[in-house]
């Protein structure tokens, strides 16, 4: 399978979880490995285990998760390793495990170890990690895991594997709500309706195969989407930043912001004065059986409605970000709609002490502006309840 085609594949995930394990296979296969899967980290620090959310066909679900469960000291050891190997940038920077033998055991032999051999057993012995999230360490990680046969991966095999990786990283986040609230309900449209983002799927012509009722409240309230007659979707290219444009044109303008995906979103602005509130994400999408759509060749829309009312994890994202107190309450602020000269009225502070408190938090959290801000925050948060607007 070539480049292109694996990456519209990677975007299918995005209606179809049925998908995972051949995509997976296909990243592993891509990169001459084995198998691949993606993981995240729950529990508090005593209680923390590894979850393996998808993994490539080769893998027994039963096997991998006694792995897991045995040798859960040790995974959470060399996953620390390279996580803290590959925090520095946006870049999605695959850590070989040599690495964690020169420089983590220089006089050790990690093969030796029970968590290695109980993977030598079953056909895989060395491995490569990376982050896929910067902004929660401990969502979306992703191992690929070589056979027997083939020693340490190649620096090619190395750069096929990121060529590909930030357009996972991609449809993981870009893709969660709808991720978690499928798994709450069978129906996939039904389970899309009670999202708090808009979704509109849209077909190769750009007419709208379905939209969500959160959708349909933002085409009635703004002037930044319209429906033609013909179902067709139109963008108002008063409201939005061209580079919306090359994100319908072609998948390979997508994955630029490699483990920091959500900097691709399109702030939409909602009036003349250039005030934003939707924040829009794209991706191509080739099918949506449950839909009907068997050659769609289109793409999904994500809209988040920033104006509106969040709960957030609060203290979760004050801790990954350093914020301060005073700062953690003005993000809580912003969440529930306010700006600043309301936020100015509701602390009674200065508009300066606002402006110059709302400017720190942008910079901590490497967020552009509010709505890609409000955006990152509502996205960590996902699995809590919306506040009902005012």
């Amino acid at each position: 399978m070539n480049k292109d085609e694996l990456i519209l594949r990677i975007y299918d995930t995005a209606l179809d979880s049925s998908a995972w394990p051949d995509v997976l296979q296909e990243i592993a296969h891509f990169c001459n490995a084995r198998g691949s899967y993606v993981f995240e980290m729950r529990g508090d620090t005593d209680q923390r285990r590894i979850n393996a959310m998808h993994y490539s066909a080769i893998h027994d679900k039963n096997i991998l998760n006694q792995y897991l469960a045995l040798h859960r000291d040790a995974e959470l050891a060399d996953q620390e390793y390279f996580a803290e190997r590959s925090r520095a940038s946006d870049k999605i920077e695959l850590i070989a495990d040599d690495e964690l033998v020169s420089l983590s055991m220089p006089d050790g032999d990690i093969f030796s170890r029970p968590h290695m051999q109980m993977q030598m057993k079953y056909g895989f012995k060395h491995r490569t990690g990376a982050l896929l999230n910067k902004d929660d360490y401990f969502r979306d990680r992703i191992g690929i895991v070589y056979g027997l046969d083939y020693g340490p991966a190649k620096p090619a095999d190395i750069a096929a594997a990121e060529s590909i990786l930030p357009h996972l990283a991609k449809a993981l986040d870009v893709t969660r709500p709808a991720t978690i609230a499928r798994e709450q309900r069978d129906n996939l449209a039904e389970s899309i309706n009670h999202l708090n983002v808009g979704i509109c799927i849209l077909d190769q012509r750009r007419r709208t195969i379905f939209r969500n009722i959160e959708f349909d409240r933002q085409l009635d309230r703004y002037d930044s989407f319209r429906v033609d007659r013909d179902g067709r979707l139109a963008l108002n290219p008063d409201r939005f930043d061209r580079t919306i444009i090359d994100l319908f044109d072609h998948h390979g303008h997508h994955g630029k912001y490699g483990a920091r995906p959500r900097k691709e979103a399109i702030a939409s602005s909602i009036n003349d004065d250039g005030e934003f509130a939707l924040c829009v994400e794209v991706i191509p999408l080739r099918r949506a059986d449950e839909f009907g759509e068997m050659h769609l060749d289109g793409h999904v829309i994500y809209s988040l409605d920033t104006s509106q009312s969040y709960d957030l994890r609060a203290r979760m994202i004050s801790d990954l970000y350093g914020l301060s107190r005073s700062e953690t309450e003005i993000l809580t602020l912003m969440a529930e709609g306010l700006t600043n000269p309301e936020i100015s009225d509701r602390r009674t502070k200065s508009i300066h002490t606002v402006n110059s408190q709302v400017k720190s938090v942008l910079a901590k959290t490497q967020a552009a502006n509010r709505t890609q801000l409000i955006r990152l925050a509502t996205n960590l948060s996902v699995g809590f309840p919306r506040k009902e607007a005012d």
